[in-house]
């Protein structure tokens, strides 16, 4: 189990657990720790009803749904864990694969919701949700996916993947001078489009 010192120690710090606590405070639900797959989780749940599952974004933590989840949870037993590595859960002690997430996320299911869920993923919790619903959609009511990665080959240019790379990675940093202008319009134009023409399939 991930104590507060282990959290410490993965760069969370004190601050850091301070302000997650004051962010949990003003949300209306309960946080609880969990063993999925061998990995200490931490898991956000509230309200009742039909459950819909959140998985967030990469370097992200649960409670960043919290926009949604005090409009959710009038209508809807709502479930948003940490992903493996992030927030308060931890790592496994072997390799963090995808047969790892998917036994993590099935356990999930299997120990808080009563009956399929919607499972809702964000940008990398919409890769896992997408890979996971086309392996276990069985264990599925419904799927939807959020800006999410992976949902079509997509051939950047290295003058622009590289400088976005490099702002995942550190969004604070300054963000790289050479790169033109035009090369991110047009490669956010293409980004908009796929966006569009993904909308109109579904």
């Amino acid at each position: 189990m991930t104590s507060q010192n282990d959290v410490e120690k993965r760069g969370g710090g004190s601050a850091d657990h301070n302000t997650r606590e004051r962010v949990l405070a003003e949300l209306p639900v309960t946080e609880r720790r969990l063993q999925l797959a061998g990995i200490s989780s931490a898991v956000l749940e509230g309200g009742d009803g039909p459950s819909v599952l959140l998985l967030h974004g990469p370097g992200e933590f649960a409670a960043l749904w919290g926009r949604v989840i005090p409009d959710l949870v009038t209508t809807h037993r709502v479930i948003a864990p940490d992903l493996p590595g992030h927030g308060a859960t931890g790592l496994p002690d072997g390799p963090l694969d995808h047969d790892r997430v998917r036994t993590w996320l099935s356990e999930l299911i299997e120990r808080t919701c009563a009956s399929p869920p919607a499972l809702v993923g964000h940008l990398l919790g919409g890769a896992i949700a997408a890979r996971f619903a086309s392996e276990r959609l069985d264990q599925l009511s419904r799927l939807v996916l959020v800006d999410s990665f992976g949902l079509s080959w997509n051939r950047t240019s290295p003058r622009f993947a590289l400088p976005m790379l490099a702002y995942i990675a550190r969004p604070t940093a300054a963000f790289p001078s050479d790169v033109p202008p035009r090369t991110l319009q047009a490669s956010s134009r293409t980004h908009l489009l796929h966006h569009r023409s993904v909308l109109r399939l579904g």
